[in-house]
């Protein structure tokens, strides 16, 4: 069993708007992330936010909404409330709020790895870069909270080598995240031409 984590409590630091509520072609870009993920193998789907921006949308497409009052304290913070409001026994799969390429047939792939390596951290990777949604099973919990600061699980991926489980993937698109409003731009226009 796995329970998706959306983390959506960022600030956007490199985007004069909310990014998340950009329009992506007809959806704010958050939209794409919650709906790959809602017709994705997952049992459980929590959404951390800052406040109740997209609670709606989470609605939509069958997320708890977690309500994160310490996002100032960095990504770390995203990532506990996550964990502490996962079922103890459940895989966690994390995901950035920021992919709109990102596909079920992806997360469904992690999904099916971590289910033949149940004691892995599954991490897909592209052209040797690791990239994110990435999977820790119920073991690591304990790791986990140990996490401070902005690093996220990263930490724990490098203080695990041996436990790393990667995924090849051809598609450096899907993977893509944006940072600035030249990455929305640039990613816009491709999902433009691919429509």
């Amino acid at each position: 069993m796995v329970t998706a984590i959306l983390l959506a409590s960022g600030f956007s630091k490199r985007f004069a708007d909310d990014k998340l509520l950009m329009d992506f072609s007809g959806k704010p870009v958050i939209e794409y992330t919650m709906e790959a993920i809602s017709h994705a193998d997952v049992s459980e789907k929590l959404l951390i936010q800052r406040d109740h921006t997209y609670t709606d949308l989470g609605n939509k497409y069958g997320f708890q909404s977690i309500k994160n009052t310490k996002a100032k304290l960095g990504q770390s913070q995203s990532l506990l409330l996550g964990v502490k409001h996962c079922p103890e026994n459940q895989a966690m799969m994390f995901f950035v709020a920021d992919q709109p390429l990102l596909t079920t047939g992806i997360i469904n792939k992690l999904i099916t790895t971590h289910r033949e390596n149940p004691e892995q951290i599954i991490l897909p990777v592209i052209n040797g870069q690791d990239k994110n949604p990435v999977i820790f099973p119920a073991a690591f919990r304990p790791a986990l909270l140990e996490v401070t600061g902005d690093q996220g699980g990263r930490s724990i991926i490098k203080a695990f080598p041996d436990k790393i489980k990667r995924v090849a993937f051809d598609d450096p698109l899907c993977f893509t995240d944006i940072d600035t409003y030249s990455d929305y731009q640039r990613l816009l226009s491709e999902k433009t031409y691919l429509d």
